[in-house]
């Protein structure tokens, strides 16, 4: 039962200090409480940011190829390295400068 609502549901999620109905007012996640600047500033600094894809990229067992053909895991980083590219080197500060 939510002690907001009063309503049955499976799942609560929290709020503040209690857990809530997906419904009562008021609750919402963080990340949507900020500005869509911000939320882009995030997402272009989450594709820039290559520091955890270089560290998988070079952990201990980490498999590159697999039976002649690269592994899912290793496209998919090289994808993200791929995208980071897309940026010039201080894109980070210029959007931080608007």
């Amino acid at each position: 039962m939510c002690p907001m609502t009063g309503k049955r549901c499976r799942k609560l999620y929290q709020g503040d200090k209690y857990f809530y109905h997906r419904k009562a007012s008021g609750l919402i996640y963080e990340s949507q409480s900020y500005s869509s600047k911000i939320r882009g500033i995030y997402k272009i600094y989450d594709e820039i940011n290559m520091y955890e894809v270089c560290q998988e990229l070079h952990s201990k067992h980490f498999k590159k190829f697999y039976n002649g053909q690269p592994t899912k895991r290793y496209l998919k980083l090289m994808n993200k390295i791929n995208q980071s590219e897309r940026y010039p080197p201080d894109m980070m500060q210029r959007l931080l400068m608007m």
